[in-house]
């Protein structure tokens, strides 16, 4: 298919056809790839090659850029708190783990928002008591 281009312009647009036709309609939607690059900087996390401080401005810039998806703004707020309020330390890393978990099994954004549940990521936060 791409070898039939004979526009340079007409290959961005082919390179989406293949892409959804192969791998579904959302295949190369913004969640979808901010999803999977959410997985990436957990794991990046967890193996401490990146930190709150080094994370926060990436979520945010993120969660600007798709227009404010809501499950993207507990994970950005906890990490934002984490880098100043201790307490936060903890939800941050559950939220983490939570989306984290939720898109590295999911290959759609129909099936990442079909198991996300916004009340957990609620739960996610600082209990005082």
């Amino acid at each position: 298919m791409l070898a039939a281009a004979t526009l340079p312009d007409e290959v961005p647009l082919l390179v989406v056809q293949i892409a959804e036709r192969y791998l579904g309609d959302d295949a190369l939607s913004d969640e979808l790839v901010a999803g999977k690059w959410i997985v990436e900087l957990h794991r990046a996390y967890k193996s401490g090659k990146e930190t709150a401080i080094s994370l926060e401005p990436k979520l945010w810039r993120r969660y600007y850029d798709l227009a404010m998806p809501d499950w993207l703004m507990m994970l950005a707020r906890n990490c934002e708190y984490a880098t100043d309020v201790p307490d936060f330390q903890g939800p941050f890393d559950e939220e983490f783990d939570y989306i984290a978990g939720l898109w590295d099994g999911s290959r759609s954004l129909l099936d990442f928002m079909s198991q996300y549940d916004s009340a957990i990521s609620r739960s996610h936060d600082v209990q005082y008591e």
